[in-house]
């Protein structure tokens, strides 16, 4: 995927992305559940395949998920929890709370 394709994918009204790697055990449990969701487009992003985009979104953890409304990041989590997180202010979600739709 290049950025190009990536940037166009991301501009649809609510759109989550799921960053992974075909190699990474809780990616794969993890897809389990997103295949559930019907709320947003899915789309999955390999960081092997697509490093470019991994390091722009800084993606550092697998799995990531990041939450796009027309191209503006509107909430990014990281990592497979086994017990609820609560949302913490960050540079991507600056009032530490849930979106809503």
């Amino acid at each position: 995927m290049t950025n190009k394709e990536f940037e166009n994918l991301i501009n649809d009204d609510k759109v989550l992305v799921d960053f992974y790697a075909e190699w990474c055990g809780p990616c794969r449990m993890l897809g389990e559940v997103i295949k559930e969701i019907t709320e947003f487009k899915i789309h999955k992003v390999n960081v092997d395949d697509a490093r470019d985009i991994a390091i722009k979104y800084n993606i550092t953890t697998i799995p990531t998920l990041i939450l796009f409304k027309k191209g503006k990041v509107l909430l990014k989590m990281k990592a497979l929890h086994h017990q609820p997180q609560s949302c913490t202010p960050s540079p991507y979600n600056p009032a530490g709370v849930y979106p809503t739709f």
